[in-house]
């Protein structure tokens, strides 16, 4: 709040009407990637600058066999597919599929050393510009590029690294921007 009164923003919720390319709106959490907050408050994004820098020893959550586009192109009759198609991996070694198959990805985390660090895959771009920026506390922090088969169970995976003392880094796809924002609706 006090960085957009700081910056004379307007915030405008998603349900409020249609948002505008006006610089000065941003699009509010509340009325955005509710989920995504988690990238910005719990862990740490590793930005496409700093691909480089990823630590040597670390272990890699991610996802097989799941297209996570959010909404098919235009005049295409696919669907989002559905999040028990996923295999989850760990290590690139795939662990089981679905809500079952996650379950072991979390079980393999809680079996890691305190202070180990888990790299997670996120569908998010960090390299500018951005066609619809999340933004948080006055920056442009990302966009989304899809959506995880994960993306709802989010919580879990939160608690299961604060119960073990997990260290969090979010490893973006840097695709292309999924384009689903308001602004380009």
């Amino acid at each position: 709040d006090t960085h957009v009164d700081s910056r004379k923003l307007h915030v405008s919720f998603e349900h409020s009407g249609p948002l505008t390319a006006d610089p000065k709106t941003v699009l509010d959490w509340s009325g955005g990637d509710r989920v995504g907050r988690s990238f910005v408050s719990f862990g740490r994004i590793v930005r496409y600058d700093e691909r480089h820098r990823r630590q040597a020893k670390t272990t890699r959550l991610g996802w097989a066999n799941y297209d996570t586009a959010d909404r098919p192109p235009p005049n295409d009759s696919r669907k989002r597919q559905v999040e028990n198609e996923a295999q989850y991996t760990v290590n690139d070694a795939v662990v089981g599929r679905g809500v079952a198959g996650f379950a072991q990805a979390m079980a393999a985390l809680s079996a890691l050393k305190p202070n180990s660090i888990v790299q997670v895959r996120v569908c998010i771009r960090t390299k500018p510009p951005f066609t619809c920026p999340i933004t948080f506390e006055g920056h442009r922090h990302f966009e989304r590029t899809g959506y995880e088969p994960y993306f709802g169970m989010f919580p879990w995976l939160v608690d299961v690294a604060r119960k073990h003392n997990l260290l969090i880094e979010w490893l973006p796809d840097e695709q292309a921007s999924c384009r689903d924002c308001a602004l380009n609706l």
